[in-house]
């Protein structure tokens, strides 16, 4: 329940408490786990499991998951939801997952939380160091760079590959910040609209 997973945690909670029917597709890499199905209050949990692997591999892996693709495929087929909404999965649904969503529901979100869409390791990296108060920030970062930062866990098709994806089978993009959105949008991705983490209070 921390980070992203906590925001689509309450997100399910608060939508399932307002009368929607809430699917929520999870992942675990627990040795010998099986797919399970369970209710936490009125959410319909969906486990599956996704084996581990090196996290060095994390720039191929996160790409095309195969056991991701499957379970996003299997779940989405059997919930037949009105939007599948999807938090970070770079790590063990991958992008290709966005695909198998959209054959079975036309509305796929992609909720965006972080830098991995356009940075191997959530880091800016790429970042001008010099910056001074003021000063224009340039999210934009290239190949050279990235394969200096993350040296052999480098894949030089990763970030082309997230964009030409997105472009094609995702419906609505979500940042968390207008910050984040900007980032996007220099390294080729968006439009986003932005949706923060937090609420005013005065709500």
């Amino acid at each position: 329940r921390s980070s992203a997973a906590g925001v689509a945690v309450r997100q399910a909670e608060g939508l399932a408490a307002r009368g929607h029917q809430v699917g929520f597709l999870a992942t675990t890499q627990a040795p010998g786990a099986r797919s399970e199905q369970r209710r936490e209050g009125d959410v319909q949990v969906f486990l599956e499991p996704t084996p581990a692997y090196p996290l060095r591999f994390r720039a191929w892996r996160s790409l095309d998951n195969p056991a991701g693709v499957q379970a996003m495929e299997r779940v989405v087929a059997e919930f037949r939801p009105d939007v599948v909404h999807v938090h970070n999965l770079h790590i063990h649904l991958s992008y290709a997952a966005l695909a198998a969503a959209q054959r079975h529901c036309p509305r796929v979100v992609l909720h965006v939380h972080d830098i991995m869409p356009v940075c191997h390791q959530k880091m800016f990296c790429h970042l001008d160091e010099r910056l001074l108060p003021g000063d224009p920030v340039v999210y934009r970062n290239g190949p050279l760079k990235c394969a200096l930062c993350v040296r052999g866990r480098y894949n030089p098709f990763r970030n082309r590959t997230i964009r030409r994806v997105l472009a094609q089978d995702v419906t609505r993009l979500v940042a968390v910040s207008d910050a984040m959105g900007a980032a996007l949008a220099q390294n080729g991705i968006g439009p986003c609209t932005t949706i923060s983490n937090g609420l005013p209070t005065e709500t």
